[in-house]
């Protein structure tokens, strides 16, 4: 049976630097960052938002984090990690839909994750994730130890004038066939599908409840686009975005009725940040 979740718990972003990716993020979205921490497990430093973009930057060359930065070309989203409630059986339930596990890194007292390869998920990193009973304990223990080593800061915190908003609203994937993928991901998980009226001669394109929007990219290499947010003002949002520099893109492959504020991802660390209002 399919697994049921309770759709994007949060999204991987590699960056070539942390400090000034979670500067950018404070600044654009009303979240707070946690100070960056090495993480020994994959040689990488990290830090996650309270609106659950989980950001690294790899610091061995030949480290697993690096290593997976190069396999995706660079800076950019790589991984759509999905709640569920008892990962062991779900884990077991996607191997028998025939998709192989890549590693099980997870965090010792705080989760427990398993991922899947690219290669068997339209070219992102699939994860799982199931949080362990002790995690909060766990992760104020470390925001202890980080505000002795940093002069009693516990994060990083927006910047004034940050957009409020509900968070992830969804994730773009681009797939060679629309309905073929829609079947796959029903066969894993619990999902409901909504077809996307795109406008004249835009790729064909499906919201799925888990948060996914399948996006029919036949010429186009498959894997991960924008990861949108959703926010309470797009008119302060198109306002934020001049006063900070950051290019702006029309999203094309959303309803024509929805409106939508793309920001060019080489002035987001990489990130194709999408805006959208809140629903």
């Amino acid at each position: 049976m399919p697994v049921p979740t309770s759709g994007i718990d949060h999204v991987h972003l590699n960056v070539e630097d942390i400090f000034a990716a979670t500067a950018l993020f404070t600044s654009i979205l009303d979240c707070e960052h946690n100070i960056p921490l090495y993480i020994d497990s994959i040689q990488a430093f990290n830090s996650m938002s309270t609106l659950m973009l989980d950001v690294f930057q790899p610091r061995e060359p030949e480290g697993i984090a690096a290593r997976q930065m190069a396999a995706f070309g660079g800076a950019g989203l790589t991984t759509v990690s999905f709640l569920v409630s008892d990962i062991d059986s779900a884990t077991a339930h996607i191997e028998s839909c025939g998709v192989p596990i890549l590693s099980r890194i997870g965090f010792p007292g705080v989760e427990k994750q398993t991922q899947f390869r690219p290669r068997d998920c339209f070219g992102m990193v699939l994860e799982l994730v199931q949080y362990e009973p002790t995690h909060d304990e766990v992760i104020a223990r470390i925001k202890d130890e980080q505000a002795r080593e940093n002069g009693g800061r516990r994060s990083i915190p927006a910047k004034s004038g940050a957009l409020s908003g509900s968070g992830i609203d969804h994730v773009h994937l681009r797939v060679a066939d629309l309905a073929a993928a829609q079947r796959w991901f029903s066969k894993l998980f619990v999902c409901e599908w909504a077809e996307v009226e795109t406008p004249p001669g835009r790729p064909r394109a499906a919201l799925g409840s888990i948060g996914i929007h399948l996006v029919e990219a036949k010429e186009e290499k498959e894997g991960l686009g924008s990861l949108a947010f959703a926010i309470e003002d797009l008119e302060a949002a198109g306002e934020l975005a001049d006063r900070l520099g950051l290019g702006r893109i029309r999203g094309l492959d959303h309803a024509a009725k929805d409106e939508c504020l793309r920001f060019d991802p080489a002035d987001v660390c990489g990130l194709p940040l999408e805006l959208v209002a809140t629903r």
